[in-house]
């Protein structure tokens, strides 16, 4: 999808936020007029409020959220008054509560105002047939998404399940999307988000994303926690544009594996979102593309700055973590390139900018570079670094397409390749064909251990 390309540049690897009394009654040493002048400006308040319309009318009370129940035909609650779960969005009000019982449910959603929609064990969405329902708010493409918010919402417990989707990968096919947030802050926590790929076409089709949250004219806030992603064909979360920011926390996000026909992100920050990265585990996206040499990314944060990527877990990803802005922080993240025993990890840092902190990661078993760094006044410190052995994988990815000049250097724990005032300062580098490679200037290098 258009919002998602990001990867191509590639390529150039190798080149390149009072009052003091809360009694309202007469402090001891005030002046007997205070309690008067009090009422008098309570009253005041009283009557600017009314004036206003703000006050309830006498004898009538304030109207609590009110839950609505779905149940798909033949389903599991009896008390349910709404069998398609947008019927029971469109009657709810601001702040209402949709709850969605067990049950397969065929339709496309839009949540348009403030809700809170649960999922009980078993709901899942899957609609068939699916068609464009919106637009791109950055290239005005169509989109059509499972579930489209554009008011602040609360999703919870849901199966968002886009297998059935029947969309093709032609020049007017809108690009798939299973949750999409479209210049809308919410939440989506506790659910499994899948099938976002296009069956049989072509899956080097630029289409497919599980969760993406696409910044619009103000900023906006969403939590994407404690999902399983899964099936998608081009990424797993994307946050993009500016004024968009996210918590991206322990969620499970897995890739298709090797895909050379695609290059695949499990998580995307880009043009300018904001994202803190924490605690998730991310896997298998897999193999250099062919033609392209594209790698894979367990993480991909593009022209996105100030960012947070912490204490996840990336497996089996051809690229690891890769950064392309400045003043991000990487720490304490765990990277192995081996995905249940085969080697896939090419790279398990690859950073170009400058100002960033790489801090106590462990870096474990990947070909080609275990930490590379493209930029200046870059931090390396405290990481470890094992087994980075260009026989692992590099040799013979070498091969595809594309990837000889991309692929030249191979075997290095960390490399620094171009730039100045970097620094790679107590890192432990264990086992790698060469440990440091320091092609930049003015580069600091001390307490560094050779086991």
């Amino acid at each position: 999808m258009a919002c998602i390309e990001t990867q191509h540049f590639l390529k150039a690897l190798s080149r390149r936020a009072d009052t003091s009394h809360a009694n309202l009654g007469r402090r001891p040493d005030a002046p007997k007029t205070t309690i008067g002048v009090v009422k008098m400006r309570q009253a005041a308040i009283l009557v600017g409020i009314a004036a206003a319309g703000l006050m309830i009318p006498s004898g009538v009370t304030s109207v609590s959220a009110m839950t609505l129940r779905v149940s798909a035909t033949g389903g599991s609650c009896s008390d349910a008054k709404f069998t398609t779960v947008q019927d029971a969005i469109n009657a709810a009000r601001p702040r209402d509560k949709v709850v969605v019982c067990a049950g397969i449910y065929d339709e496309q959603l839009l949540v348009d105002k403030p809700l809170s929609i649960r999922g009980n064990s078993g709901a899942v969405v899957r609609p068939s047939g699916m068609v464009a329902n919106t637009t791109s708010l950055r290239t005005g493409q169509g989109i059509a998404s499972v579930v489209v918010v554009t008011a602040k919402a609360k999703l919870s417990g849901l199966e968002i399940d886009a297998s059935e989707n029947d969309l093709g990968c032609g020049t007017a096919d809108p690009n798939l999307i299973g949750v999409f947030f479209r210049g809308a802050s919410g939440s989506l926590k506790g659910s499994k988000v899948h099938g976002t790929m296009l069956g049989d076409v072509d899956l080097s089709c630029d289409s497919g994303a599980a969760v993406l949250v696409q910044g619009g004219a103000g900023p906006i806030n969403v939590s994407v926690v404690g999902n399983q992603v899964f099936d998608y064909q081009r990424a797993g979360i994307v946050v993009n544009e500016v004024g968009a920011r996210a918590v991206i926390s322990a969620n499970m996000v897995t890739g298709l594996g090797p895909t050379p026909a695609v290059a695949q992100n499990g998580i995307q920050v880009g043009f300018g979102g904001f994202a803190k990265i924490m605690e998730n585990v991310v896997q298998n996206n897999a193999s250099p593309s062919t033609g392209s040499c594209t790698f894979d990314g367990g993480n991909l944060v593009f022209e996105a700055e100030g960012g947070l990527i912490a204490n996840n877990t990336f497996t089996g990803n051809t690229a690891g973590v890769f950064i392309s802005g400045s003043r991000n922080r990487i720490k304490k993240n765990r990277l192995n390139g081996l995905s249940e025993g085969v080697a896939a990890g090419l790279d398990g840092i690859l950073l170009i900018g400058d100002t960033n902190v790489l801090l106590k990661n462990v870096v474990n078993d990947m070909s080609a570079v275990g930490i590379r760094v493209l930029g200046s006044e870059n931090r390396v410190t405290g990481n470890t670094i094992v087994a980075t052995r260009a026989e692992n994988l590099c040799e013979s990815a070498r091969a595809t397409p594309g990837c000889a000049e991309v692929l030249d250097v191979c075997g290095v724990g960390v490399w620094i390749a171009n730039g100045t005032g970097n620094s790679v300062t107590n890192n432990t580098l264990v086992q790698n064909d060469m440990d440091l490679l320091d092609e930049g200037l003015g580069t600091k290098v001390r307490g560094n251990k050779n086991l």
